[in-house]
């Protein structure tokens, strides 16, 4: 669980990376939805995130969903929970 967290944090730290180097009228664009869009298809959260919010993936929507999200089994929270339930 705690690799998979770590994995998890990496693709994002990866993505915020891709879209701080987008020229700044680009930003908050369908561009960088479309990345934001991608980030959750990598981790493979793109359906799950989708039934949840409903609407365009964001920034906040993505990242809230793979830091916090208690029922995505890829989700920081969620993996976190889990490596410290088997400490238990």
């Amino acid at each position: 669980y705690m690799e998979r967290a770590i994995q998890i944090s990496r693709i994002i730290l990866a993505k915020l990376d891709d879209i701080s180097a987008l020229p700044p009228e680009r930003l908050g664009t369908p561009l960088e939805n479309f990345h934001w869009t991608n980030l959750l298809r990598s981790c493979g959260g793109f359906d799950t995130s989708r039934r949840i919010y409903r609407s365009v993936m964001n920034r906040q929507k993505s990242i809230e969903f793979l830091l916090l999200n208690r029922s995505f089994p890829k989700s920081i929270a969620f993996s976190t929970y889990e490596a410290n339930v088997c400490f238990d």
